[in-house]
């Protein structure tokens, strides 16, 4: 097995918009409806299972926080 590089990017948004395009099949954030990066080959499988886990692992645990 050879190692291989990993490559990150890192950005900052302000002001972030998310919109999921079914037909092509992308991921875009906006940043105050001006520069964007597009996410391409996000299925739809991908996004519900980003909201679940979401669900569980943030909002669901920021509720129990404020009660």
């Amino acid at each position: 097995m050879s190692l291989s590089p990993e490559t990150h990017y890192e950005y900052y948004f302000e002001n972030a918009s998310l919109y999921y395009c079914k037909e092509h099949g992308c991921l875009r954030v906006v940043d105050g409806f001006e520069d964007s990066v597009i996410l391409n080959n996000i299925t739809e499988e991908n996004i519900d299972a980003f909201i679940k886990y979401y669900q569980i692992n943030v909002k669901d645990k920021k509720e129990d926080n404020e009660e």
